[in-house]
């Protein structure tokens, strides 16, 4: 996309013209436009209004239309009646007037703009497989996962920073004391002030984990809420509205995120649920897989094909797999 370029002499005459209320409405568009571009366009608009808001009512402008004013009444006769110093605090109490309408609009402008960015949101959506590293306005670190979607503000508002998401992701939040950071999923939320966590809440899994490595969490649902500590990891069923807490090793949520898949005594089931997301296919398992409550670790490298997955998994527990298309049956043997 090409740059714009404007005139900066021109632009502060523009803005000079729109705090005065004499501004055109091609000209207005057209300092929008400049407003708008970028956040040093932003910033100078900004200080253009503080300067208008710091000029006195009475300099040498003033003046120099007082007089031209004066000889107009001395032309017309008024010279006798005339009085100076009253005309004078008239026109100066004019020209204050006029100061507060240009404060008045500069602010409308300004305080449009703002809301206008405040409101703008992002979409970053990862594919199947697919990882992407997010840096929010605060400086938060988020780090999604594959098939997921995390939406955010271009400006977070003055007292929360929030963003949505749907799938799985790593963040690493800044701190900030004054401002508590949350993340939305579905009718839960996940509230921190400054801390290291995962969320996983993919749209077809009926459970929501969101797994502490340090600082302090809370998890609201919609029956109150939940606080967590570092090393815990929380469950939430969508459907039955129930919370459990757990210890874990840590260092099985960070597997995606350093290269490496790792799941460390999980069920066949709770398996195939991850790599049904991670890998976008739907696994189905029969009965007697599903009842199965053997305990199973895996360790690979992330560039490792579901297939290889499959294959590793058959050396714990012989599955017989059946593939069609996106789909994966497995079945015991």
């Amino acid at each position: 996309m090409e740059e714009m370029k404007f005139d900066q002499e021109e632009m502060r005459r523009l803005a000079g013209r729109y705090f005065a209320g004499e501004i055109a409405a091609e000209e207005e568009r057209e300092l929008f436009r400049f407003v708008t571009s970028d956040a040093a366009c932003r910033r100078q608009f900004a200080a253009w209004r503080l300067e208008w808001e710091a000029m006195p009512a009475s300099d040498a402008a003033t003046d120099r239309d007082w007089r031209r004013l004066r000889s107009r009444i001395r032309l017309q006769g008024s010279a006798r009646s005339a009085r100076p110093g009253r005309f004078a605090a008239v026109w100066r109490a004019a020209a204050a007037v006029a100061v507060v309408c240009a404060t008045f609009f500069g602010a409308r402008l300004y305080d449009r703009l703002l809301l206008e960015r405040a409101t703008e949101r992002y979409t970053v959506t990862t594919k199947s497989g697919d990882r992407s590293t997010v840096c929010l306005p605060d400086g938060t670190q988020v780090r999604l996962n594959g098939s997921s979607t995390l939406t955010y503000p271009a400006n977070f508002n003055a007292t929360n920073r929030s963003v949505e998401l749907s799938g799985a992701a790593y963040f690493d939040v800044s701190p900030d004391e004054k401002h508590r950071f949350e993340v939305k999923v579905g009718n839960c939320s996940v509230v921190v002030k400054g801390t290291k966590f995962d969320v996983t809440a993919y749209p077809d899994d009926s459970l929501i984990t969101t797994t502490l490595l340090e600082g302090a969490v809370g998890f609201t649902a919609p029956r109150g809420e939940t606080l967590l500590r570092p090393g815990e990891s929380l469950t939430y069923d969508r459907f039955a509205e129930t919370t459990a807490i757990t210890h874990v090793n840590t260092a099985q949520y960070l597997a995606w995120i350093e290269g490496r898949i790792e799941f460390i005594d999980v069920t066949i089931v709770q398996l195939c649920e991850s790599l049904s997301s991670l890998y976008g296919v739907e696994i189905t398992l029969d009965d007697r897989l599903r009842a199965d409550g053997t305990f199973i670790t895996i360790r690979l490298s992330n560039q490792e094909s579901l297939d290889s997955v499959l294959k590793a998994l058959d050396l714990i527990v012989p599955v017989s797999v059946h593939r069609q298309g996106p789909s994966v049956r497995l079945s015991a043997k």
